[in-house]
């Protein structure tokens, strides 16, 4: 949470455009699940004393500054750890969706904690980004898989340590083409999934 809150005040302070495009995909002209983000700053003065050479006691006076993160939603002023775990975990996804520089973004269990309707948004999300860098995602959700293609699945198993193949590369060509039929005719890629249509995987 602090490392987030650190990263995002940073970018609030000298990268504007990519901290308004993130507002702007949060807030109600995107996926509405907060109105504003905003830092308070705030100097705070305090006094020190230093005794000097002969007893002479000094007072020296300073200030700090200090930075307090304010969420607004339905026009009310939160902090951010005010904010149910699935909003702040939004928040954050679509930070690092949105600005991560890397050619890499891996995300574990992208569903935890969030709703269908937002992870519908996620979803398109890293759909839109995945053209600029390669985002790979885990995850346990038939909801997840309905949401992606075939060819961008990979399966997961731990057998001599971990592999990973392509759905394309660990089915053959006719259990492949079966599943291609199954998902035109009679149901979707969670459902297959569900069903045990992996398990030799």
């Amino acid at each position: 949470h602090e490392y987030f809150m650190y990263e995002l005040h940073r970018t609030y302070k000298n990268k504007e455009e990519i901290f308004n495009l993130f507002l702007n995909t949060v807030n109600q002209d995107g996926i509405q699940i907060i109105d504003d983000f905003k830092f308070l700053e705030h100097e705070i003065p305090s006094s020190s004393y230093k005794v000097r050479t002969g007893g002479k006691v000094e007072k020296i006076e300073k200030s700090r500054k200090i930075v307090v993160p304010s969420v607004t939603v339905d026009d009310l002023s939160l902090s951010p750890n005010q904010l149910s775990e699935g909003t702040f975990k939004t928040l954050a996804l679509v930070y690092y969706i949105i600005n991560d520089e890397s050619q890499l973004l891996l995300i574990e269990e992208l569903e935890v904690c969030v709703h269908h309707g937002l992870l519908n948004s996620l979803i398109e999300l890293i759909k839109i980004y995945s053209r600029e860098k390669q985002i790979i995602i885990s995850t346990h959700s038939d909801f997840v898989l309905d949401k992606l293609e075939p060819e961008n699945i990979l399966l997961i198993k731990k057998e001599k340590g971990t592999q990973a193949k392509g759905l394309t590369k660990a089915l053959t060509k006719n259990e492949y083409s079966a599943l291609k039929e199954y998902l035109e005719d009679s149901g979707n890629l969670g459902e297959y999934w569900k069903e045990g249509g992996f398990e030799k995987e």
